[in-house]
């Protein structure tokens, strides 16, 4: 199991094998912003990741274009910058990333 820590929000949480930081996030009670609930679709659920990307697999060919596109319109200014989508990176190891709208708790979780 690998763990992911989320910036600003301080949120830690753990990745299983094979599970997508999205449905990791939401398994232990976390609401990830998003509008197409993991279908790589609206891009609410990128990160930027602050540590950790040189152990992330590859980007997919469903992630590929979505992540040019981002660096395109909205991180053009950022050179260095790697992005991910939670929906799609499915980690190996920690990683720390950072969002500009952070998680929510779901209600009745703690």
């Amino acid at each position: 199991m690998s763990t992911v820590r989320v910036v600003p929000g301080d949120i830690e949480f753990g990745v299983h094998a094979g599970e997508t930081v999205f449905d990791a996030a939401f398994r232990v009670g976390w609401i990830w912003p998003t509008t197409c609930y993991g279908q790589a679709r609206c891009t609410r659920c990128h990160m930027k990741v602050v540590s950790g990307a040189a152990d992330l697999p590859a980007p997919g060919p469903l992630e590929l274009p979505i992540l040019q596109r981002l660096h395109r319109v909205s991180h053009r200014n950022e050179l260095d910058v790697v992005l991910r989508l939670a929906c799609q990176v499915r980690p190996t190891r920690d990683l720390t990333v950072e969002l500009k709208r952070a998680p929510v708790r779901r209600e009745g979780d703690t």
